[in-house]
């Protein structure tokens, strides 16, 4: 019988390397399922319109605010009921601030690509929303963190619904994710500082 995974014994290398395996098997999978699905590549332009107050508005402002909404249920909510077992603050940890900006972009992009141009557009918004929570397989032992998630899906697939754009639900995917491993790295250096003043 196998021994649970201690995510503390990982060194920061094997956390932002599971990171991007993931996101490689992702791509990869989507994409041999988008070629099997879409054979013309003009279905592969038709997702890519550019509407600059479109990704402003929708893609950025508006998402600021869903992060600000997750950053207050982290806040004001008992710990237990959003604890993934530690694996997003270890993973936003391991990553320097520089690193964090572009590996969050990896993970928009790829996340968009796979559940909205390829799930939603084959199978529809609800589908590709419950896929995208269910994907967060370390959320399925919390129930609030899976709401919160699937949420998020349908949030993100009504964006692209909306404004027929992959541009938007990447730019907010990205903007949310930011938001919250900004949080992390804030609370993570005033840890540090509390701390040191208080040794």
């Amino acid at each position: 019988m196998g021994r649970k995974l201690d995510i503390k014994q990982l060194t920061d290398q094997d956390i932002i390397a599971s990171l991007y395996y993931s996101q490689l098997l992702m791509a990869v999978i989507g994409l041999l399922f988008y070629w099997l699905l879409f054979p013309t590549e003009e279905n592969l332009f038709d997702f890519w319109r550019w509407d600059g107050s479109d990704v402003l508005i929708y893609g950025v402002l508006l998402s600021i605010g869903i992060a600000v909404l997750e950053i207050a249920l982290e806040m004001f909510l008992p710990n237990d009921w959003l604890d993934d077992g530690g694996i997003n603050d270890r993973m936003i940890r391991a990553l320097s601030m520089r690193h964090m900006w572009l590996a969050m972009l990896v993970v928009a992009f790829v996340e968009e690509g796979f559940f909205r141009a390829l799930l939603q557009t084959t199978y529809g918004l609800v589908v590709a929303s419950f896929c995208f929570g269910l994907v967060h397989v370390r959320y399925i032992k919390r129930p609030l963190l899976i709401i919160v998630a699937i949420l998020l899906g349908f949030y993100l697939g009504w964006l692209f619904q909306y404004t027929n754009s992959l541009w938007v639900p990447i730019a907010a995917h990205y903007t949310i994710n930011v938001g919250l491993a900004l949080y992390v790295k804030h609370e993570e250096k005033w840890g540090k500082e509390g701390t040191d003043h208080d040794g």
